[in-house]
């Protein structure tokens, strides 16, 4: 599919425009002054306590843009890159402290009059947004996914959207290592970002590059067909542009899921590399196995896990405790109810109508702490299990461990 904007929003005209092989789009028009002037105004009013709530009603009333209780983003541009993954251009308004390749942002839109919040992946360069002011993210239709749903039937050309945290540990923090990158699907974003940051030319790693080997850092991505593929051009581009990057593009359809024999085809080293892996569960489960098959040391191996970079040695003890069954009971509601160890406590809440404080849904911001009052529960990020009755739990990221009590 041609990489073309798609305006369908309420702010600006309907127009087509194309970007470039990097994904880049035309500048956009200007803030209007009295907006910019507006702008100022509610940065002062953030900051004065004791204006009231009536102030954001009014200003946002005017534009949405100018609230000062939230962190508005526009979307410039809208991009096709597969049938059911668009990629959106953010310009954030303002109090973006930027990022580093590989992490994600919590991105917010409205769904049925109710606020709904899940991270992205930014999968463009932090030299972009620096030169630019911009980043980019990519977000595939998931079945039930309220937001990405939401961002694909709602959002348009010069809408908003609000920000969050950015976070992440996945980060290609060793450039200087020979490194195996397998993604599947949209996993191939965070990789897309860190190879678009290796192709920066004040990048570190354009001192060692040729210098170490030519095939420094190898990136194997599965898709299901040709239909399927994101970035296809840019990553053709790229293993034309940085030296030591070879670009593998591996078809399901053709070629079958990820095998050691693939692999070995192309990374006959396999046991001196460290392995970053990012797409579906069933996915990362394979790679990792067939990684630590291949002699790879478990501190070596990373995958995206949109909270940690979860160490591979991790995963047999949340294999094993993930499933096992509990109730929990939320006591100032009143109500309890059982549970297989698939849905966090958070996402068990929500079920049940209750409307629980939530930030990131990715363990990192800890906006979603609770008390524990009663009972053991699991950590599925550090495989942790909570013996003691009282203590604070993260509710976006935790499972009970047979019975439980929250204060919810």
């Amino acid at each position: 599919m041609s990489n073309v904007e798609v305006n369908m929003g309420s702010s600006g005209a309907n127009l087509v425009r194309v970007c470039d092989s990097f994904g880049h789009y035309p500048a956009p028009r200007k803030v209007p002054v009295l907006s910019r002037l507006l702008n100022k105004v509610g940065v002062f009013v953030a900051k004065s306590e004791w204006l009231s709530e009536y102030s954001e009603f009014l200003l946002t009333e005017f534009d949405p843009a100018l609230s000062f209780q939230r962190n508005p983003a526009r979307v410039l541009s809208i991009c096709n890159e597969t049938h059911d993954t668009r990629t959106f251009v953010l310009k954030p308004l303002r109090n973006f402290a930027g990022f580093s390749a590989g992490q994600h942002v919590s991105v917010e839109v409205e769904v049925n009059g109710v606020r709904r919040r899940r991270n992205y992946t930014i999968s463009s360069s932090p030299e972009r947004y620096e030169s630019e002011g911009v980043f980019t993210i990519t977000v595939k239709i998931q079945p039930e996914g309220k937001v990405s749903n939401a961002l694909h039937s709602q959002v348009g050309t010069g809408d908003l959207v609000y920000l969050g945290k950015v976070s992440g540990e996945f980060l290609l923090r060793n450039p200087d290592r020979k490194t195996l990158m397998l993604a599947a699907g949209s996993g191939i974003t965070p990789f897309m970002s860190m190879l678009e940051d290796l192709n920066q030319p004040t990048h570190a790693a354009a001192t060692y590059t040729v210098a170490k080997t030519d095939r420094q850092w190898v990136l194997m991505y599965y898709v299901r067909s040709g239909e399927d593929l994101i970035f296809g051009k840019r990553l053709e581009r790229l293993a034309q542009l940085i030296p030591g990057f070879i670009y593998v593009l591996m078809l399901s359809d053709k070629q079958g899921n990820i095998s050691t024999t693939q692999i070995k085809k192309h990374c006959a080293d396999l046991a001196e590399r460290q392995v970053m892996l990012c797409g579906p569960g069933p996915f990362m489960d394979a790679a990792r196995s067939l990684a630590e098959v291949g002699g790879v040391a478990l501190q070596d191996i990373h995958q995206e896990s949109f909270g940690a970079s979860i160490p591979a040695s991790n995963s047999a003890v949340l294999a094993q405790e993930a499933i096992k069954k509990g109730t929990i009971t939320f006591k100032r509601s009143g109500k309890t109810v059982s549970t297989d160890g698939t849905k966090s406590i958070l996402e068990v809440a929500e079920s049940l109508g209750l409307n629980p404080k939530y930030g990131c849904r990715a363990g990192v911001c800890h906006e979603c702490k609770c008390a524990k009052t009663e009972g053991r529960a699991l950590n599925l990020l550090s495989g942790k299990v909570m013996d003691s009755d009282e203590g604070m739990v993260q509710t976006c990221v935790t499972v009970p461990y047979g019975a439980m009590e929250v204060d919810m």
